[in-house]
């Protein structure tokens, strides 16, 4: 028969404040198993779908099933009391989770945490017997593994939008982490089977988070014995330590891991972190087939944030984040540096100029940026016989530092000297870009590192400094300090301006040029900018 897994109706009672009351279930096929408790799909009297959890923990030796299916331990065993206590302590989470829900009068808990009922068995006549329950109705969720899994079989398949989930799938879990333990409680079995998102269609709805397992969950004030957790996702310090909040931050980075380092070495090892795998973190983000997979997943801040994040969460518990906010914090960074590409054809904003050339896989970023120094050349605003090409780079992200590389390339001529300067408000852009490229300084005199050589390839130069969406007059003092102390005045520099937005891209050329006629200079020939998905010079 078609329907040959369900079995008959089982009453059970649910556990009320005023009571109980019976509620008839009618259990269908296992879809999972713990070390605790086995789950059933089931509907109950009113033909509602959901998970009932049935309390039957693996080394429960002589359990037995009444004549209607349920769970109970015959009087005469001596491991009742055993078996009583332990189903007691299963129960305490919920009890916790319930009391907590009623307090926490913002409904963040509610939010994160799905409704739950607690049942006991009973026989014919209503009497409390056998093990305990747990049933939620269950809308369309799907675990975080099965999203996993998906990224290991596919990562080059739409990798942004993979990638856009995984951050703000990991942002609603740290948040939701983050109540739990404002709340004084530890989850301690954090891993990507145990929370899920609700779906709609295709898109996983993120914000939507529901944790699915919060047997774990206890208080942080009490005492906790040593080693609770799944195996994989367990800190090292589980083993002689009691847990903290440090416990479940080990946890969310070895998640994290799992969901975006896929490469050859971790596959054999089943996508999990592994502690010789820490001082290769910064490689392995690197060498990712999701990161790699698109220009915007291999964004040079958002590899790096990526490696701090999985640092600062998997390292030594006295290294880690403090708590879930300032992790948060950085999820959120590197969401905002993943999200551009991703929903580059909405017409967002931050770096989605460049969409444009990278629609085409024969004209990629790179290539579209050498095509227009082919036709408009560092040379193309300075006399012929000016020694120097003065580069003015404003904005220092993933196509400030291509453009820079070609730069370096383009700019080697004979009897010319390349003198870049490069303009940035984030200092790390500086330390990421010369990370990936260790023996620059060889070559250019990177901020004086051959002060005094003899012929160096050329000189790069890194300022720090602001600039304002609606401050034009202020941004053209910054850059006109800018031109007068790094550009000769006889020539104007080649400007490129990428600051990852096309109003900002499309004012700060304007406030350039103001800067640059302040000084009497004319780039308007020469000055960059992005716009729209194309390449602009502010006069043409």
């Amino acid at each position: 028969m078609k329907n040959r897994s369900y079995l008959k109706g089982t009453i059970l009672l649910r556990e009320e404040s005023a009571g109980a009351f019976p509620r008839k279930f009618t259990i269908g096929k296992v879809i999972g198993k713990g070390g605790f408790a086995v789950c059933y799909e089931a509907h109950h009297e009113n033909s509602a779908l959901g998970v009932l959890k049935e309390f039957y923990p693996k080394n429960a030796g002589a359990i037995k099933r009444d004549r209607s299916g349920q769970l109970f331990y015959p009087s005469d065993t001596p491991e009742k009391e055993w078996f009583e206590k332990e189903r007691e302590a299963y129960l305490e989470p919920y009890h916790t989770l319930r009391s907590l829900q009623r307090q926490n009068s913002s409904g963040e808990l509610s939010a994160f945490i799905p409704p739950f009922e607690l049942y006991r068995g009973c026989d014919e006549n209503g009497n409390v017997t056998g093990t305990a329950y747990i049933w939620t109705p269950r809308p369309a969720l799907e675990a975080f593994d099965v999203i996993c899994d998906e990224i290991h079989s596919h990562p080059e398949q739409e990798p942004e939008w993979k990638l856009v989930t995984v951050l703000s799938a990991m942002v609603s879990l740290t948040k939701c982490i983050h109540v739990l333990h404002n709340a004084g409680m530890l989850h301690r079995d954090i891993k990507p089977a145990n929370f899920g998102f609700l779906k709609r269609g295709e898109e996983h709805l993120t914000q939507a988070l529901s944790l699915f397992d919060v047997n774990s969950i206890c208080s942080a004030f009490e005492d906790m014995e040593t080693g609770i957790g799944t195996r994989e996702y367990m800190e090292p310090e589980s083993g002689y330590l009691p847990p903290s909040i440090q416990t479940d931050i080990y946890a969310i980075g070895a998640v994290l891991y799992h969901a975006v380092v896929v490469t050859p070495e971790s596959r054999g090892r089943g996508y999990l972190f592994q502690r010789e795998d820490y001082d290769d973190l910064r490689r392995l983000v690197d060498e990712s087939r999701l990161i790699r997979a698109s220009e915007g997943n291999s964004h040079p801040r958002l590899r790096n944030i990526l490696t701090v994040i999985l640092q600062k969460s998997l390292c030594e518990r006295a290294h880690r984040y403090r708590h879930c906010g300032e992790l948060t914090e950085d999820l959120e960074k590197a969401l905002f540096y993943a999200l551009p590409s991703a929903i580059a054809r909405q017409g967002n904003l931050k770096e989605k100029g460049m969409f444009g050339l990278d629609a085409n896989t024969d004209k990629n970023s790179s290539l579209a940026l050498q095509y227009h120094l082919y036709h408009w050349p560092l040379y193309a605003g300075t006399e012929k016989d000016d020694p120097v090409l003065a580069v003015l780079l404003i904005g220092f992200g993933n196509y400030g530092q291509k453009f820079l590389d070609i730069c370096l390339q383009a700019g080697q001529m004979r009897g010319k000297t390349l003198d870049v300067t490069v303009v940035s408000d984030d200092a790390t852009d500086r330390e990421i870009y010369l990370k990936e490229r260790p023996e620059l300084d060889l070559f250019f005199n990177i901020d004086g590192s051959q002060e005094g050589a003899e012929d160096p390839y050329g000189n790069v130069s890194f300022v720090q400094r602001s600039l304002f969406l609606k401050n034009r007059q202020k941004n053209s003092e910054v850059l006109t300090d800018i031109l007068r102390e790094y550009c000769d005045q006889n020539s104007p520099p080649y400007v490129f301006i990428a600051l990852g937005e096309d109003m900002m891209n499309q004012k700060t050329a304007r406030a350039c040029a103001e800067a640059a006629g302040s000084l009497g200079m004319d780039c308007r020939r020469t000055c960059l900018f992005l716009l729209g998905g194309q390449l602009f010079f502010l006069s043409r």
